[in-house]
């Protein structure tokens, strides 16, 4: 996996950022006025780094960009197929990724992400000796910090954090029978709950949104409650015309974003967005680390104009408690590893036994059976050669705040 991109990103992370920036203005997805963001002061220099990790980085984005290809091929695939039912033409179709590029990397990247998890950071060493096996079932690999910081240009940080690299993704949409406009970009903002209610009016204008969904991760699993959704269908698509607007406004104009883990939070109203992070803050930001952004002039959120514009960040941070109190956000805490290791519902019945059969995948932490702090028997069913054999029967990592096991 990654071998069609071999030698694609030698070149460093700093140059492949500046090439990327550069492509997406020529295709419009960034003003031709945006900045790109600032080299983050997490991320090594890429001349600074030996060149065996130099050797490992490039190749674990050549892996990711072959895994991207890999999802490409699929999702064609199935486009194919609808094509070929003739159910493409009112087949709408939404592709968007997850919540920023994922940093389970951490600074250096890994061969297995739960390493992350147990604050046990994978050693050069160890990831350059099965650096031939990247991208295949014998590992969970994960780039490092760095490609995030490729991945989401031109903004800064990534996933777990509210600056704009870590709560926008890029979102597609396709309904060849709906929308007249082809290969257009638009720029209105939206929030990904309001995915759900915009097909509901594009398909049936009587049907209403969807209750029962909450913007609040809190609340899953309490009483079902109403959620704050707004269709987006005149950046999407004009009934009347079947057009889509460049021009209308955006629906969704107000929100509070929360990041669990690291407690960060944002806020967004019409052009400014607020963000507070714990983890970095600019030497001008006021008091409890908020920063403010003029995002329509300030793409990338480089310049922090807090200080010049008290009376709208006061507003702003306003805005975010209200918005928090209305939604279950409160209180924001630190505490992201304990809420992923809590026990929790599960969808099958309650069992005793599980088993374990040759050629399965790995179980992921959360669908494994609970061993910790009860008594427990494993039974492994092993042939063993005459000539003997040696490996992993069972390997179970544990996601812990500090202390990695087995």
């Amino acid at each position: 996996m990654g071998d069609k991109y071999a030698g694609a990103f030698d070149d460093g992370w700093d140059a492949y950022r500046e090439k990327t920036f550069a492509r997406q203005k020529e295709l419009g997805i960034v003003p031709a006025g945006a900045e790109l963001s600032r080299h983050d002061p997490d991320v090594p220099d890429w001349g600074s780094l030996p060149p065996e990790a130099r050797r490992l980085y490039s190749r674990m984005m050549e892996v990711f960009a072959g895994f991207l290809s890999h999802t490409d091929h699929h999702l064609g695939r199935l486009l194919d197929y609808l094509r070929g039912e003739g159910l493409l033409d009112n087949t709408i179709v939404m592709v968007i990724s997850d919540n920023g590029a994922s940093a389970e990397g951490g600074p250096t990247g890994t061969t297995n992400e739960a390493q992350f998890f147990n604050n046990a950071q994978e050693p050069l060493e160890e990831s350059l000796a099965v650096i031939d096996e990247i991208g295949g079932p014998k590992h969970f690999n994960h780039y490092p910090w760095a490609g995030p910081g490729r991945a989401i240009q031109p903004f800064r940080r990534w996933k777990r954090e509210t600056y704009r690299g870590g709560a926008c993704d890029p979102f597609i949409v396709s309904w060849p029978a709906g929308i007249k406009a082809k290969g257009e970009v638009r720029d209105q903002y939206a929030h990904i709950i309001d995915m759900v209610p915009t097909v509901s009016i594009c398909s049936t204008s009587s049907r209403p949104p969807p209750s029962g969904v909450s913007r609040s991760r809190r609340s899953r699993a309490s009483a079902s409650r109403t959620c704050s959704t707004t269709a987006m269908p005149p950046a999407i698509t004009t009934p009347s015309t079947s057009r889509c607007s460049a021009t209308a406004p955006s629906t969704t104009t107000a929100g509070a974003r929360s990041a669990p883990g690291p407690a960060h939070r944002s806020s967004r109203r019409e052009w400014v967005s607020a963000s507070r992070s714990r983890r970095r803050s600019s030497p001008s930001s006021t008091r409890h680390n908020w920063e403010l952004y003029h995002v329509d002039a300030d793409f990338a959120e480089n310049h922090d104009v807090a200080e010049a514009n008290r009376d709208k960040l006061i507003a702003l941070i306003a805005t975010w408690y209200v918005e928090a109190g209305k939604y279950d956000v409160m209180p924001v805490d630190g505490s992201g590893v304990a809420r992923m290791t809590a026990e929790k519902p599960l969808v099958a019945a309650p069992r005793d036994r599980y088993t374990y059969r040759p050629g399965t995948q790995s179980v992921p932490f959360f669908a494994a059976p609970r061993l910790m702090n009860r008594p427990h028997s494993i039974t492994a069913s092993v042939e063993i050669p005459e000539d003997g054999a040696e490996g992993v029967l069972l390997c179970r990592a544990r996601l812990r705040a500090a202390t990695p096991s087995t």
